[in-house]
């Protein structure tokens, strides 16, 4: 009589067991996909840097409202091919689907909203727009992608007239609140059909084309709604509040020069 064969134990099958069983106590359970995201996955290009599940979670949605800023040029800025990347602090490393977007003091309704929710919930636009400097350069068309900033100020009711944008570094920048307001002015999650680059404010940046580009709030975090003006970072070495380029509001006291802790290309 032949004796039985037995599977060596680092050959058995284990059962697979349901998703909620392998989850670790505690453990928040997967979200679930927005049902059209599988489709627009498929038309998404994997693009030259790749990565791939990052870009499954930020360009689900493809149908984006493009809106493009047709003005004319500002006095004194040069075209540039490329940016001049400026930072004041180190750039924090903040993953894109725990990065959270607020809108606080003088609003009726504070928000607090996951960045991945952001699209489900405003819907989302393809910014195209030239990015203005103010030591005098300018890249003419950047497209961004991002939800439109009025869409949360609406819904949070702001009765402040002047807001503080904060980045997750401690950078801040002040802004009125009828630029915040405008058509043009977004909160960014992807830069030119990639997710945006760590040295261009990933996991969020708030655009705002209609003032010099210290103002587009790299690693976006927060809306602080003012009854007052305050500076932020550059305002309280001599940048003007405003800064509106077609003005060359560049400074309101003194020339201070930009002084990045570190600057590359």
């Amino acid at each position: 009589m032949r004796a039985a064969r037995t599977t060596p134990p680092s050959r058995r099958i284990r059962p697979r067991l349901p998703d909620a069983a392998r989850r670790p106590l505690g453990a928040p359970a997967p979200p679930t996909p927005h049902p059209r995201a599988a489709e627009a996955w498929r038309r998404v290009p994997i693009g030259r840097r790749g990565r791939p599940n990052l870009r499954r979670e930020i360009e689900a949605y493809m149908d984006c409202r493009v809106i493009k800023m047709d003005r004319p040029w500002p006095p004194n800025q040069v075209r540039a091919r490329r940016f001049v990347v400026y930072d004041v602090f180190d750039p924090p490393d903040i993953p894109f689907e725990r990065h959270v977007i607020r809108v606080a003091g003088l609003v009726e309704k504070p928000l607090e909203i996951p960045l991945r929710e952001l699209a489900d919930r405003y819907g989302c636009v393809d910014l195209v727009a030239p990015f203005h400097c103010v030591t005098g350069w300018s890249v003419e068309r950047v497209t961004w992608r991002g939800v439109q900033t009025k869409a949360l100020l609406e819904e949070a009711r702001p009765y402040g007239p002047y807001a503080l944008a904060w980045g997750a570094d401690g950078y801040n920048a002040s802004l009125p609140m009828e630029a915040l307001m405008e058509e043009t002015s977004i909160i960014a999650w992807a830069m030119d059909g990639e997710p945006l680059p760590r040295k261009h404010g990933a996991p969020a940046r708030l655009v705002v084309p209609t003032r010099y580009g210290w103002k587009s709030v790299k690693y976006f975090g927060a809306l602080e709604v003012l009854e007052e003006p305050a500076p932020g970072y550059w305002e309280m070495q001599g940048y003007s509040l405003n800064a509106d380029p077609w003005l060359e509001e560049r400074f309101d006291f003194g020339r201070p020069q930009m002084r990045g802790r570190r600057t590359s290309f």
